[in-house]
């Protein structure tokens, strides 16, 4: 019996999102008690706040939305997806905004949200312009 309650519990919570999780506690980038992987995910986040897009910060609600075995980073008032996730060019895989949306996106569709749209913010320094357009998005919805 323990054997299948083990079986179901890892299948249920991945040790490596859970450790994830479990580490997130101990890093410094925290913003209204919601820890942040770096610190430009918690500056998104502030900037989230400050545009009223997000009211506060609640873990798993509304920021690291666990879907399945992964999570998103926002999920923007029942509406939309905002991943932060600078493209990764070196290492065993090369990722470009596109193919990180690809990935992201296919995610979302098999898990239920193939109607919530999807916005990828890669780069700290366009933080700005991007919640200006997820801004008039969001009031177009």
């Amino acid at each position: 019996q323990l054997r299948e309650m083990s079986k179901k519990a890892h299948k249920l919570y991945p040790l490596a999102l859970l450790a994830l999780e479990s580490h997130r506690k101990n890093y410094p980038y925290e913003f209204m008690n919601c820890f942040f992987d770096s610190n430009d995910e918690r500056i998104i986040c502030q900037k989230l706040v400050n545009h009223g897009l997000i009211e506060k910060p609640m873990e798993k609600i509304n920021v690291h939305f666990r879907i399945g075995k992964c999570h998103i980073d926002f999920f923007i008032q029942n509406k939309l997806f905002i991943e932060f996730h600078p493209a990764r060019k070196f290492g065993r895989t090369i990722e470009t905004e596109k193919s990180y949306h690809n990935e992201r996106r296919k995610l979302l569709n098999e898990n239920g949200f193939e109607k919530y749209p999807l916005i990828i913010i890669n780069n700290i320094k366009n933080a700005d312009s991007k919640i200006e357009e997820i801004k008039k998005f969001i009031h177009s919805l």
